[in-house]
């Protein structure tokens, strides 16, 4: 069960990123020429909303149960936020992405209460963008410290 939620969150980031970046780009993309395509930018911010969610989902659950992170939650609270590593996978990681899916979920009811598609597109751009940025950094990704980088495709 845990490689395969490990997986899923894994090939989930690369969803997450790439509706990101449709929504982010449908928005630059409405704004500077006055488009009207808020029904295309609603349902990539509505598939990029739904791929965060579940990314998040796989995510908690992961960090219930994965046998490294239980051994360092055991850890004394000193010692845990000296190490980079266990630092980062016990709260960087969580609370930088936590933040970033509640931008992006607070950019995608605002957009939709928005009255004019430019206020549309702004709150997406601004919002989503600001969510991109943040999870960005939050990815393990292969050129990050020993401990924390991850593969591409981890497991494939």
């Amino acid at each position: 069960m845990y490689t395969g939620i490990t997986h899923l969150h894994n090939i989930l980031r690369w969803g997450v990123l790439i509706f990101l970046l449709l929504a982010v780009l449908i928005a630059i993309i409405g704004i500077a020429n006055k488009s009207n395509k808020t029904s295309q930018l609603k349902k990539i911010s509505l598939f990029a909303l739904i791929f965060t969610h579940v990314s998040l989902v796989t995510g908690l659950i992961l960090y219930f149960i994965s046998p490294i992170l239980i051994s360092y939650r055991k850890l004394p609270m000193a010692d845990l936020m000296k190490n980079e590593v266990t630092r980062y996978w016990t709260v960087e990681h969580l609370v930088g992405n936590l933040i970033a899916i509640i931008l992006i979920t607070l950019g995608y009811s605002l957009s939709k209460r928005a009255k004019t598609d430019r206020a549309k597109f702004l709150r997406i751009l601004i919002f989503f963008s600001l969510g991109l940025i943040l999870l960005l950094s939050n990815i393990p990704w292969p050129w990050k410290a020993e401990g924390i980088a991850r593969g591409l495709f981890p497991g494939m």
